[in-house]
């Protein structure tokens, strides 16, 4: 995990070697992500203390409870019970007003968590500290993709147009704090100490050297996703993200059936069928609802002009050196930002 933040710096020295073809040292000296924020005057320990601690803390706690859970309860309960976190989601997304709240909607993410339950339906083996973990992990998942959302979308820090930066930038404030508490998980439980010495991936320098390249292979790629999600939440929404993930999942389940000759039962095709629903009737209401808004309906046409407005403020405050503080003190996040309401 710490790698990504290696990396993070990686991609800016990359962009400004190759895309803005300067000098070496003209592009390492520019390689640190926060010197691409739009306000330097607000690059300090206060404003990553409210901004990106309570996330980056809330995702190690993720990542740590979801890997610990795995020591007490099998693969499939995970699944099931970690597919309610696109409920956490909604609740989230609800309470920080980055979805207007919806039966409709409401109902599509019961669909879907229905159909990803029953997809891995089977032998269960029941754990109660186990399940009080991978329920945690849910509440923490469905808490920190909000307010990843919150982050890409409603701040000005970072300016607008580049979501691809911006989604470098806030992984790079994030890693750390996500780092250290998930080595805090390691040091605690899997004593990593006992193991690099007795352990057959590190008994020669071959397996030492063939282990650290799957090390860094695997959190390159891990690295690319999490960038992708990023992405994806920064120009969609974090519902979106959750659908796709679920989409994912069966995509997973496909590929085992094709490629390893997993057998399923009746009810995980059934539940197949009702995920596929839940992600046809998602993608239904999306484009019904973008089309209202298009055509000024519900209310969707006092609200592109208020955010037509509020862009227009926004850009004058930030050539005038200063932004109009919003009264919404979630919004704000305690700084003297302009968010969209």
């Amino acid at each position: 995990m710490l790698l990504q933040f290696f990396l993070c710096r990686i991609y800016f020295l990359c962009h400004h070697l190759f895309v803005l073809r300067e000098s070496p040292g003209v592009a390492f000296s520019k390689s640190d992500p926060n010197a691409h924020t739009d306000d330097q005057s607000e690059r300090s320990w206060s404003t990553w203390a409210k901004r990106f601690a309570p996330v980056s803390f809330m995702t190690g706690l993720d990542y740590g409870a979801s890997n610990l859970s795995f020591v007490y309860i099998t693969l499939s309960f995970y699944t099931m019970c970690k597919s309610s976190s696109p409920l956490f989601l909604l609740i989230f997304a609800f309470l920080l007003r980055l979805e207007q709240p919806s039966f409709q909607l409401t109902g599509i993410m019961g669909i879907i968590m229905t159909g990803v339950m029953m997809s891995v339906f089977g032998e269960v083996k029941f754990n109660a500290f186990g399940f009080f973990l991978v329920m945690l992990a849910a509440f923490l998942s469905g808490w920190r993709w909000g307010y990843v959302q919150l982050l890409l979308q409603k701040g000005s820090w970072f300016g607008k147009g580049k979501n691809l930066q911006n989604s470098v930038i806030t992984l790079y404030n994030m890693t750390p704090l996500m780092s250290g508490i998930v080595l805090f998980f390691s040091v605690v439980i899997e004593r990593p100490w006992r193991l690099v010495g007795n352990s057959a991936y590190f008994s020669t320098a071959g397996d030492a050297l063939m282990t650290t390249f799957f090390i860094v292979f695997s959190g390159t790629v891990a690295f690319l996703m999490v960038l992708a999600e990023f992405v994806l939440v920064a120009e969609t929404s974090a519902v979106t993200f959750t659908v796709a993930g679920a989409l994912k999942e069966l995509l997973t389940i496909g590929a085992g059936v094709v490629l390893f000759g997993d057998e399923i039962s009746a009810v995980n095709g059934a539940g197949l069928c009702v995920l596929i629903l839940g992600v046809f009737l998602y993608n239904r209401y999306k484009i019904k609802k973008m089309a209202r808004e298009a055509a000024g309906g519900e209310g969707g046409g006092k609200r592109v002009v208020e955010l037509d407005t509020l862009d227009s403020l926004e850009d004058a405050a930030l050539l005038g050196g200063r932004l109009p503080s919003s009264g919404d003190a979630v919004f704000s996040l305690g700084d003297s930002e302009d968010d969209e309401d």
